[in-house]
């Protein structure tokens, strides 16, 4: 009898991811309509009944469903909210990763001790536009749309603003926005360089997630290792870069504009997933410790 093989959620995930960057899409890259409700400011993908936001993979898995809602429940949690799941529609897969203890018996001593574990299993959500549950109220008066704008960017300013230990700021070089590890300083043109203030500030954030790679912020070996440009540790670091800034676009209700040489990024992060389903994993949750020491969270 043939051994069944073991689920590996690894490969399922980097397989979901494969499938959209091939069709020329970075999923992380949705903004959800910027519908943000009275209840939160957050407008990405959230648990219904919480409103605690997806991080890490589960962002990027979730922002590659169709649906205009951003929240998601479990079947249980349907239930209790006296709805249903409509028929023929699908769950959608998410990973739930936690730490477990067990006791392991010391071969030389003889004595036991607790030791701590990983583990990871997926676990299956619904959107609310795949229930019979009722949409609840968004900010979407006429007065939430004239204003909403200028609150976006008045978001991105305090986001920027709040960042504990920043790196510097210059405008000198109006050609290009990067991000200089050994001087520790940040380039951007100026706003009126870009085509509009979203792309501004999606693109001032993606700087600013690699900053926090300096040795004296989170210390990303990706960051502080010289790398060529097609190098994985460079590769993870661009994608760090990207779902980072995708995040924080999402926290502030802004549009994540597409990035220079978006087809040659594509075409490697592919190359990167496929030769190593664990990339994206590491690379999304170093996006996440970014995007929470800029937001002050950590």
């Amino acid at each position: 009898m043939k051994k069944q093989q073991k689920f590996d959620v690894y490969d399922f995930v980097t397989n979901l991811i494969c499938k959209k960057l091939e069709e020329g899409v970075a999923p992380w890259r949705r903004t959800w309509g910027n519908k943000a409700t009275y209840k939160t400011n957050y407008a990405g993908p959230q648990n219904y009944i919480t409103k605690k936001p997806y991080n890490g993979v589960n962002y990027v898995l979730l922002s590659c469903t169709p649906y205009d809602s951003p929240y998601f429940l479990t079947f249980k949690q349907v239930g209790e909210c006296n709805g249903f799941v409509k028929q023929g529609e699908k769950a959608l897969p998410v990973v739930y990763w936690n730490i477990n203890e067990k006791e392991v018996k010391d071969p030389k001593s003889g004595e036991t001790e607790k030791k701590k574990y990983g583990f990871m299993k997926m676990y299956y959500v619904f959107n609310l536009d795949q229930t019979t549950i009722e949409q609840p109220n968004t900010l979407s008066s006429i007065s939430y749309e004239d204003n909403q704008a200028y609150n976006n960017i008045e978001t991105c300013e305090s986001i920027i603003s709040q960042m504990q230990n920043p790196p510097k700021l210059e405008s000198k070089d109006r050609s290009k926005a990067y991000y200089s590890p050994m001087m520790d300083l940040v380039n951007m043109p100026s706003l009126s360089d870009f085509d509009s203030p979203e792309e501004y500030y999606a693109t001032y954030y993606h700087e600013l997630i690699h900053s926090t790679g300096h040795e004296k912020r989170l210390n990303r070996k990706e960051m502080n290792q010289i790398s060529k440009f097609s190098s994985e540790e460079y590769s993870k670091e661009e994608l760090t870069a990207e779902m980072g800034a995708a995040y924080l676009c999402t926290i502030s209700g802004i549009e994540n504009v597409t990035i220079d040489n978006a087809t040659a990024y594509l075409k490697g992060w592919l190359e990167k997933l496929k030769s190593d389903t664990k990339f994206l994993f590491e690379a999304s949750g170093k996006a996440k410790s970014a995007a929470k020491y800029i937001l002050n969270e950590n």
